[in-house]
């Protein structure tokens, strides 16, 4: 799953960090990030499914987040109103998470079982707003 997922970022221009929200706090925080430039979060735990001695199948559970600092228009920052985040950015980021799911699901023998998502907003030392949830994957 991991590697699914820093494939499809690195192919389609989406900074992808991997790891406990400590550590992609420390990681995102490195970077300067552009007008509309995107970050993929990821922190997974592993259930394998054994048949016998041999994995059958194998669930992924933990949180998948999508989020950007600023847009063409608008930086996120802390006077900004929810409803003002949700227009600018969570709306499009929400859609997008999505349509990623579906593309790495379609591609990749991937199933969604289950799915809860919210907006996590002013995330980080970075301050970016993000489209997360919490969802198990079967592989």
């Amino acid at each position: 799953m991991i590697d699914i997922l820093r494939t499809y970022c690195s192919t389609h221009d989406i900074n992808f960090i991997y790891g406990t929200r400590a550590y992609q706090n420390a990681i995102s925080g490195r970077k300067k990030y552009n007008a509309g430039e995107r970050i993929l979060l990821a922190d997974f735990r592993i259930r394998p499914q054994f048949e016998g001695y041999k994995v059958s199948r194998t669930q992924w559970e933990g949180t998948l987040a999508l989020g950007q600092v600023s847009e063409e228009t608008t930086r996120a920052n802390l006077s900004e109103f929810p409803i003002e985040k949700y227009d600018n950015r969570l709306k499009q980021l929400y859609a997008d998470l999505l349509e990623i799911i579906k593309e790495i699901s379609c591609t990749n023998d991937i199933s969604v079982i289950s799915a809860t998502i919210r907006f996590d907003l002013n995330k980080f030392d970075l301050n970016a707003d993000f489209v997360a949830g919490n969802f198990t994957f079967e592989i």
